[in-house]
Formats: structure tokens, sequence, C-alpha cells
């Protein structure tokens, strides 16, 4: 066993885990953490918080978004069964929950599905068997090949069937401006933005397709001052991950074609993004601020 420690303290040196559980997983959640930390992964806890009564999707979303906006990261999740939360991270494109029993199912979870995100059930296994679950899940690697193809396939949804090939990356990463099927998928229910995405708070919108929504400042610093979006909750610029080229792409066309509706295209007009709260970012979701119809000094701010 110290040999196998040896070996794993190796592999997760300057890698990182994201981890979370419900209630029922939290004590397990503390132990796995500290032997992950013992074996140099960095490990980014995302709740809970103690043994309190909690509600599981929450936490499980929290991991789940974290490892899809950061493709090659890996997540693991805990309840009591496992089965809640791998439902629940499932509805996040991007990922692929495994409810692991047997250390065996882990390494094959792997090698066969590329699951990024580990869902274990702290009732009905006791911790030396969860943390080899865990274990043989972290030593095993895709193996690609033939599995590659279906994965891609699951990525496509029933709609792919199995004549589309592969994207170059395997098909893992979502369709450039692709939606998600669930709304969990997409949205944050705690994000301003996301609840004008999906209609629970009115706005004045001026532009809208599939993955990016433009709506008025209601607190303009310009004549023209209006917020572009993208629809899928990714936090800050900093999050931005190979899938999300194309849309940022997206974003920067709908910001001229919002220019161009406000009358702003040919006098000039600025586009700003903030990043991080020293920057001015108030809403951790990205967005561009379209400003003009008045000149606009230089430097800003």
């Amino acid at each position: 066993m110290e040999e196998g420690g040896r070996m794993r303290v190796e592999m997760g040196t300057g890698m990182r885990v994201e981890i979370g559980s419900d209630h029922r997983g939290y004590p397990l959640k503390a132990r796995l953490s500290a032997w992950l930390r013992e074996r140099g992964w960095e490990v980014n806890d995302h709740g809970c918080e103690s043994a309190e009564s909690c509600d599981y999707p929450e936490f499980a979303f929290r991991v789940a978004r974290a490892v899809a906006a950061s493709p090659g990261s890996l997540g693991v999740l805990m309840c009591g069964s496992g089965i809640g939360m791998s439902i629940a991270a499932n509805k996040v494109r991007g990922v692929r929950a495994a409810l692991c029993l047997t250390p065996r199912m882990a390494t094959l979870s792997r090698q066969h599905n590329d699951a990024n995100v580990l869902a274990l059930g702290a009732d009905l296994l006791p911790e030396a068997e969860n943390l080899a679950i865990l274990s043989a899940w972290l030593e095993a690697k895709f193996e690609g090949g033939r599995h590659e193809r279906r994965v891609g396939m699951l990525a496509g949804g029933p709609s792919a069937g199995g004549a589309k090939p592969p994207a170059p990356d395997g098909g893992r990463a979502p369709a450039a401006g692709a939606r998600p099927s669930g709304e969990e998928a997409s949205m944050d229910p705690d994000c301003v933005f996301c609840r004008i995405v999906a209609g629970g708070i009115p706005a004045d919108k001026v532009f809208e397709d599939e993955a990016v929504l433009a709506f008025r400042d209601i607190h303009p610093s310009a004549p023209a001052h209006v917020l572009l979006i993208p629809k899928a909750h990714i936090a800050s610029l900093n999050e931005l991950a190979p899938q999300h080229d194309a849309l940022l792409g997206r974003l920067m066309r709908a910001a001229k074609e919002v220019a161009a509706r406000e009358g702003i295209a040919g006098k000039g007009y600025r586009l700003v993004g903030n990043c991080g709260r020293e920057a001015g970012q108030e809403v951790m979701h990205i967005h561009f601020h379209l400003l003009g119809g008045r000149p606009l000094g230089w430097p800003p701010g």
C-alpha cells in the first residue's frame, strides 16, 4: 500500500479535484479530502460545510459546473447513496458522472466512459471501500479508440445516433453556442443574469438568439448602454475553456449587431469586459458593456 501511496503522490502533484457532498456524505468528504491532499492533490471543496441537513443538488451543480468549466479536471461527489449526486451532476453539459460501488466499476468508468466526476454512496460502503474506489478511479486513464466514438455520441445525445463522427476533442465539448438540454445544465439559480435569461426577472431586451442575450443596463453610463451575456452560466473570463471560443466570437458579433440597432455603429462605441471584483465585476456571470452615444475618453475609469 505504501508503494501505491507513493505512486499517487506523484500522480496527484499539481492536479486539482473539485469535491462536494450533502450532509450524509460530509464525514466521508472530510476523510477523502485529507487523503487526497496527503497524496499531492489540490482539493477545491464546494461544500456542504457541516452534517446539518441540506439539499444535494446544490453541491452537485457546484462541482459539476467547476468540472465543465475546466476540461481535464475531475470531480468527486458523495451523498447517502450517490444516486442523487450522479443524477444532478449529469444534468450539466460536459460532465460524465459515474456512480461506482466497486474499484472495478471505477476503473471501467474512466477507461471506457471517460468519467470526469465520481459519485460515491457514503451510507452504502465502509470508508475503506470508498477510498479504494477513489484510488482506482484516479489511477485509471481513458483508453480512447472505439470508446472515443461512443463518448462522442453521449455528448450529442439521442439525436446524434451513430452517424456523426466525433469532434476533434472526442466530441466531449458542447457545440459552440449550444444550449444544454436541462435548465440546470446552463444556469445558476442564484445568478441574476441567469434569472433574466430564464424570464424570472424582466429586462429591456434589444437582442437575443440561442446563445446570447443583450439588454439595456438599468443604470446606464452612456446614452446607449447595453449588456451582452452568454445564456450559459460562465462566472468570469477566468473560467473560459477552449470549447467557449466560438461562443465568445458570437458575443462579439452580437455586439456589432446591437451597435447597428442602437444607431452607434458608424459613430463608434466601446465594448468593456470586467473580470473580478477589483475590476468592477459585480455579477459573477460573464458580461460585456456596450457603450456609445457620447464621446468616450481614454484611459477609461
